[in-house]
């Protein structure tokens, strides 16, 4: 018997028994008892769309990888629309399907494109689903269009207010929230960020329209309330405004002068060229030592002639690193690389330190680094909507960083040691000629994070397989004992930062 996997979904407008996601696993239960498969997991995808952007189901992307993996050999779903409504993109996974040896279970029917009958089968099916979306999607947008030209809210509840018995938008407990943000923005002595701070600080929350959870303001909400035309009584279908029947919380005045002073200060901070990637030699893999998160690569001057890096906790305020001019950190670092040059003298030496420390290593457990790095994104997010306290967050927070950092998630790889040792003698001259984008794919190619903190670098996370050599390196040539200003003997090591 085969190791088959069951997979459930509904859309918001498909909660009927005989689409719920309980239905369909029933079903899927009798089938392995009439078949005897193994049942090798279940997946779950709930008001979740198979038409609008059909891949960004959490439930279906853990599928695929189990199947890519080699667990699954079976995928059933008990309608074909489960899987797929756009027949072209079904047309393309069950392709893989073939090529990975996977069998395709509707129902009780095994999809067998080889035969004619198999072909023609799924075919229609496919068609017949993705009519069905189209329609649906079709009347769907004609009933919301009416609904806006009649007055009527169409969409996520806008903060400020709430809906009553009939449906319709009255204001709500938040309004003043609304009110003091206009009113603050249009005195022009307030930018986003400073008036989520005062929100925050009178205490006043956001409100996620999918959570329903209370959270803290940021500058990209006060943005998003500041531009919602909403707030004077409008509504919105497919890019067309409509008068609303809802009671506006600010005048039209108030309005259009916030606006005004929106595109006088865009006009007037906006950089005058755009952001090119290679401008930055660390970005991707500089971090802020107080937050743990990614710093931010842009142009922070009126004029755009200045590069910073910029914690990305800034923005929701949940953190107060300052910013760094770009040239500083980088500087530090290629200056940090050229002293890594190996004397002639010493290089056999270095590389025998390097197989020493290699020979001793014990192989450490692997560790799901992605997976880790969606639970802090998870954690910053719980964080941001008010639902633990600073300690709870920076508990949590420090024992995830320590996940990654005690544990590398992968093992560590034994390579040419002297060919790299020999690399290393020249890359300061190399670095020297380099562009900047040269510059970032070799940095990238020693650095798995480099750590920042009070404008400086305060600590590197050496790539695991050579992490050895700077190490021997570290201890031959700049005379750094075992252990010292070490987070980490394995790989975390602040050695080389001097």
């Amino acid at each position: 018997m085969l190791p088959a996997a069951g997979y459930f979904r509904v859309s918001h407008e498909e909660q009927l028994e005989g689409y719920s996601l309980d239905a369909q696993e029933r079903l899927y239960e009798r089938w392995l008892e009439q078949t005897g498969h193994v049942d090798a997991g279940r997946y779950r995808d709930e008001g979740r769309s198979a038409f609008r952007d059909p891949l960004k189901r959490p439930g279906f992307q853990r599928l695929l990888a189990d199947v890519r993996g080699g667990r699954i050999r079976i995928v059933w779903v008990a309608f074909s629309s489960r899987f797929f409504r756009d027949s072209s993109q079904s047309d393309e996974l069950l392709d893989e399907f073939d090529r990975l040896g996977v069998q395709y279970v509707v129902g009780n029917m095994v999809i067998d494109r080889s035969t004619a009958f198999g072909w023609g089968a799924y075919t229609i099916n496919a068609v017949f689903d993705e009519y069905y979306s189209r329609f649906v999607s079709e009347q769907t947008r004609k009933s919301l269009k009416e609904k806006a030209e009649a007055g009527r809210w169409v969409g996520p509840v806008p903060l400020g207010y709430c809906k009553d018995a009939d449906g319709e938008l009255v204001p709500s407990e938040d309004a003043p929230a609304i009110q003091l943000a206009f009113e603050l923005y249009a005195s022009g002595a307030y930018s986003y960020t400073t008036i989520a701070d005062e929100l925050n600080r009178r205490g006043y929350r956001t409100l996620g329209w999918r959570t329903g959870q209370r959270g803290r303001f940021g500058r990209e909400s006060v943005r998003t309330i500041l531009g919602n035309r909403a707030y004077i009584g409008e509504v919105s279908c497919s890019g067309q405004t409509y008068p609303g029947r809802h009671q506006p919380l600010v005048s039209v005045e108030l309005f259009e002068a916030v606006q005004r002073i929106r595109v006088r200060r865009t006009t007037e901070v906006t950089s005058p060229r755009s952001l090119a990637p290679s401008d930055g030699v660390l970005i991707g893999i500089v971090y802020c030592e107080s937050c743990g998160r990614r710093l931010w690569h842009h142009f922070g001057n009126r004029d755009g002639r200045g590069r910073y890096y910029r914690c990305s906790g800034i923005p929701a305020r949940l953190c107060q690193a300052p910013m760094v001019r770009a040239s500083v950190l980088e500087d530090q670092l290629l200056s940090l690389i050229g002293s890594l040059r190996i004397p002639p003298a010493l290089a056999d030496e270095v590389v025998s330190e390097a197989e020493r420390l290699i020979s001793r290593t014990p192989r450490p457990e692997q560790v799901d680094a992605q997976q880790v790095q969606q639970k802090l994104k998870r954690l910053a997010r719980v964080y941001a909507d008010g639902l633990i306290d600073d300690a709870e967050y920076e508990r949590e927070r420090a024992a995830l960083q320590a996940l990654l950092v005690e544990a590398p998630s992968l093992a560590l790889v034994r390579f040419e040691q002297a060919r790299a040792a020999a690399l290393l003698a020249d890359l300061p001259t190399l670095l020297a000629r380099a562009t900047a984008q040269e510059r970032r794919a070799v940095v990238g190619s020693l650095f798995e994070r480099v750590w920042v903190q009070e404008r400086r670098l305060n600590a590197l996370t050496p790539r695991a397989e050579v992490y050895p050599l700077m190490a021997s390196i570290a201890r031959v040539v700049i005379g750094v004992t075992d252990g010292a200003r070490t987070r980490n003997p394995l790989i975390h090591s602040q050695v080389l930062c001097h």
